[in-house]
């Protein structure tokens, strides 16, 4: 008799902890890879499929590699064309940067802001940027604490401000991860604001640089 009551007590303590983890949210991986075959959350597939329908075309050529290089190789394009042609017009190139750390020495500065200044566009998103980087396009990132001081390690649901949908009504946007809190603050009034945080602060913004933009 005292080993079936031993029994049933290892069968609860079973059931009990197989109901535990039935109430815990169960998380898909969160490494940071943005390629763009990723369907994870910080994967690239559905911004990729966003891209694609944004340009309007089901092929987008990608080329992979440090601007600087790609830009050398733009620019070399760009002197042919000069030179055979008195009405020459650079074919327009966006450059797409997705990163958790964007840390570029003065060379590379220079050469992403020429790259901007001579009539394409820039697109940078991370967590970290660079002071120096964001000296030279005279805006301020407010980034005081790391996000996972911020929420005491702990993820929650996140409400973003309402925003337009395609119906051009109001919806809120939410997420379950740690506090997306960086913002970013004009030094001059330069740029537009095109998104906020969940705090109702500047975190998107774009910039008329030369010809071209940066976002």
């Amino acid at each position: 008799m005292r080993k079936y009551y031993t029994y049933c007590l290892m069968m609860c303590l079973v059931a009990l902890s197989a109901c535990r983890g039935c109430n815990e949210k169960k998380l898909p991986s969160l490494k940071e890879t943005y390629q763009q075959n990723d369907k994870k959350p910080f994967g690239g597939f559905v911004a990729f499929k966003e891209f694609e329908i944004i340009l309007q075309q089901t092929d987008v050529n990608i080329l992979t590699g440090p601007l600087i290089e790609l830009w050398d190789l733009i620019k070399d394009e760009e002197d042919e064309g000069e030179a055979g042609k008195e009405e020459y017009e650079p074919e327009y190139s966006l450059y797409f940067l997705v990163t958790k750390n964007l840390i570029l020495d003065a060379y590379d500065i220079n050469t992403i802001l020429s790259f901007a200044d001579k009539g394409n566009d820039l697109f940078i998103s991370a967590d970290y940027i660079q002071p120096e980087f964001l000296e030279k396009i005279h805006v301020v990132v407010d980034r005081t604490k790391e996000i996972l001081a911020e929420s005491r390690g702990e993820m929650d649901n996140a409400f973003l401000p309402d925003f337009l949908n395609e119906d051009g009504k109001n919806e809120m946007y939410s997420f379950y991860y740690y506090p997306f809190s960086n913002s970013i603050r004009f030094e001059r009034k330069s740029g537009t604001v095109l998104g906020f945080n969940e705090n109702g602060q500047p975190n998107f913004i774009v910039l008329k640089w030369g010809k071209g933009h940066i976002y």
